[in-house]
């Protein structure tokens, strides 16, 4: 029985990692309201949904050939005349927002064909996805000016700061 666990396991693991949609959070503009949701697709996609977390989304561009409904969290485009995006990668949609909570803006959960956040083949066929990271305000590193590996960008310490042994600097 024990074999049957770890095939089922690496199978799974398997699936999980491979996906035939990439879809990720770019060029965010938090002073406009602004984001764009960048693809990168091995294979057609017919449609899709996602839901946004940590803003409230008031508007979003549709693929050419593709209607565009939106509310406050989510996002769905489908075609009422077969259209599909031809295997590719670019700009999936631009998306108009207000009240950024100021940390992040993250995708839905992918719970599979029946979720929030999914995509779709020609024919209404769930396709795997990665959903990208979040996008975040927040970039952790160093913050002590004194510490061997100060990181200027950094605006939240992580902990890994490394200070000079006394009567060391850095370089020693």
């Amino acid at each position: 029985m024990k074999w049957y666990k770890h095939i089922v396991f690496f199978l799974v693991i398997t699936v999980a990692a491979w996906s035939a949609v990439s879809v990720e959070i770019q060029n965010v503009d938090a002073d406009a309201g602004t984001l764009d949701i960048y693809m990168i697709n091995e294979e057609e996609v017919g449609g899709f949904q996602f839901e946004l977390s940590g803003v409230t989304i008031t508007d979003a561009t549709a693929p050419t050939g593709f209607m565009v409904s939106t509310s406050s969290t989510t996002i769905l485009a489908f075609s009422l005349t077969g259209a599909t995006i031809p295997p590719g990668e670019g700009i999936l949609t631009q998306v108009t927002y207000s009240n950024f909570e100021g940390e992040s803006i993250c995708f839905g959960e992918d719970t599979g064909s029946s979720g929030g956040t999914a995509i779709s083949d020609g024919s209404g066929n769930y396709i795997a996805a990665d959903w990208g990271d979040c996008y975040s305000t927040n970039i952790y590193g160093c913050t002590d000016i004194d510490a061997c590996n100060y990181d200027s960008d950094a605006n939240v310490d992580d902990g890994s700061c490394e200070l000079p042994m006394e009567n060391y600097d850095c370089d020693e």
